[in-house]
């Protein structure tokens, strides 16, 4: 059920998010358009791998044999959460740049500063931390 309710959940907030950006938005770029919809899709990407994680608990194991398979398998989605908001936060730091190199605006400037700060800042993190998949 809940489940359920999740996917429902996201659908909606995805759709709603794409009628915003396509039809209310409309002065926006292309490219911010585009990153702003493929950074709402990303982070429910990223949510949904964090709730099937945590129904995979290492708790729930019995054998060792399953507590290391599921170890491993916590990593990998680590590795993918980390790798799918780099990607998500790089490009949305492009669209926000490409609106600025358009309309001039100081705004989208000094936001896609800060964004690119921020993404490089994670990239690197989790590039020391370890978990990146190249």
């Amino acid at each position: 059920m809940m489940a359920n309710l999740f996917i429902l959940s996201s659908f909606i907030t995805i759709i709603v998010a794409n009628y915003l950006v396509s039809y209310k938005w409309n002065k926006l770029t292309p490219e911010l358009g585009g990153s702003i919809l493929f950074f709402i899709i990303s982070v429910f990407v990223v949510i949904a791998v964090n709730w099937f994680g945590n129904l995979t608990a290492e708790d729930q194991a019995t054998e060792s044999i399953y507590v290391d398979k599921l170890i491993y398998f916590h990593g990998i989605l680590d590795k993918i959460r980390n790798l799918t908001m780099i990607i998500a936060m790089f490009y949305l730091t492009f669209g926000v740049y490409k609106e600025y190199l358009i309309n001039r605006l100081i705004l989208f400037k000094v936001f896609a500063i800060v964004l690119s700060a921020i993404s490089i800042i994670f990239l690197l993190l989790v590039i020391y931390s370890g978990a990146f998949i190249i």
